[in-house]
């Protein structure tokens, strides 16, 4: 199952340095995202730091997304 680990821009550098490291052991695409806010209003809840996708059409169609607007 394709997974998909988003981080933010409000991250400190060693935890985003933890998800790119795990997410790339896992060879696991890794995005990020706004803010948290911006984040948790993305998926209609509270502010978010990161989330994971786990469903594989919509993994593919953000990854998608991410790839064509970089």
């Amino acid at each position: 199952m394709l997974l998909q680990q988003k981080l933010l821009n409000q991250l400190s550098d060693n935890t985003k340095k933890l998800f790119a490291n795990k997410c790339s052991f896992y060879e696991i695409p890794c995005y990020q995202y706004g803010t948290k806010e911006e984040l948790g209003h993305a998926i209609g809840k509270m502010s978010r730091a990161s989330i994971a996708i786990t469903d594989e059409g919509l993994a593919r169609a953000i990854a998608k997304y991410f790839d064509r607007n970089d």
